[in-house]
């Protein structure tokens, strides 16, 4: 694992003593899945009704980002930005 993200999971614990006891559990789940994602593979997740809604929850924070800014491509804050102007153009920047 990485040093930030150790350090990251750290703050984490600090602030959420309570979680303390799963730590061993959290960190294994945290590496498992950044080893998946660094050799191509993916996250399935499902649910209906509220957990469908945590499942799209999760899946749009692990697609754009935690602590890592990731701007959209170039193209898309285009296409934002000529399909709605100016706003669009400022609403790609920011994502």
């Amino acid at each position: 694992m990485k040093q930030v993200t150790e350090q990251y999971m750290e703050s984490f614990f600090d602030r959420h003593e309570d979680l303390r006891f799963l730590q061993p559990q959290i960190l294994e789940v945290t590496e498992m899945l950044t080893n998946a994602f660094r050799n191509g593979h993916k996250l399935l997740l499902c649910g209906n009704g509220g957990s469908c809604a945590d499942c799209e929850h999760i899946a749009g924070e692990l697609l754009k980002g935690f602590l890592l800014k990731r701007p959209v491509e170039q193209a898309m804050i285009d296409d934002l930005s000529q399909r709605y102007g100016h706003q669009g153009q400022e609403i790609g920047e920011k994502l």
